[in-house]
């Protein structure tokens, strides 16, 4: 029993990256959401990650992808291991008609060491459709960043390798879908 108060508490805390349930923040004020994702990455690794997440979100480029689809799919890595990660996605269920900017901004917080900001702007849909189904995509985004941890090193070498081909400059926004 002693030990079992410190754990909840501790699980609490670890949430959203831990299996404990969580919540989306309130959208802000210009109808975007926005937070840091509970990770932290070494320079080395940030760069991989960029280019392992670009490769999940360009696996989603078709309309018939079963949990969201992509469109534009843009990254962009400086030396620091500071980059961005841009596209237009939509989020299954696909007759709700939710679509968003996606951007994921990688960003140096001391020597060495970056941390991953998400920022999702809806551009169709209902609002509570939109935070709903982002509730299932960010759970996915999560996973992504949980399978980079336990990639074999060799892996994780060939994305990081990888991150040298992405353009070097910042990331244009995509064009947002007619309304």
């Amino acid at each position: 029993l002693a030990t079992l108060l410190p754990a909840r508490r501790a699980a609490a805390h670890a949430a959203p990256s831990g299996m404990v349930a969580w919540e989306l923040p309130a959208p802000g004020p210009d109808g975007t959401l926005e937070f840091t994702l509970p990770f932290t990455l070494t320079r080395g690794n940030a760069r991989g990650m960029l280019a392992f997440l670009h490769a999940y979100l360009t696996r989603h480029a078709e309309p018939t992808s079963e949990d969201f689809n992509c469109r534009r799919v843009a990254a962009a890595i400086g030396e620091a291991g500071e980059g961005e990660l841009r596209t237009l996605l939509w989020l299954a269920p696909y007759d709700l008609d939710v679509s968003q900017d996606f951007v994921l901004a990688l960003a140096p917080i001391g020597p060495g060491v970056c941390q991953a900001t998400l920022r999702l702007r809806r551009l169709s849909g209902s609002e509570d459709a939109w935070l709903r189904t982002n509730r299932r995509f960010l759970d996915l985004i999560r996973h992504q960043f949980l399978l980079w941890r336990n990639l074999p090193p060799a892996q994780r070498e060939r994305f990081i390798a990888r991150a040298d081909s992405l353009p070097a400059a910042p990331v244009a926004a995509p064009a947002s879908l007619p309304v």
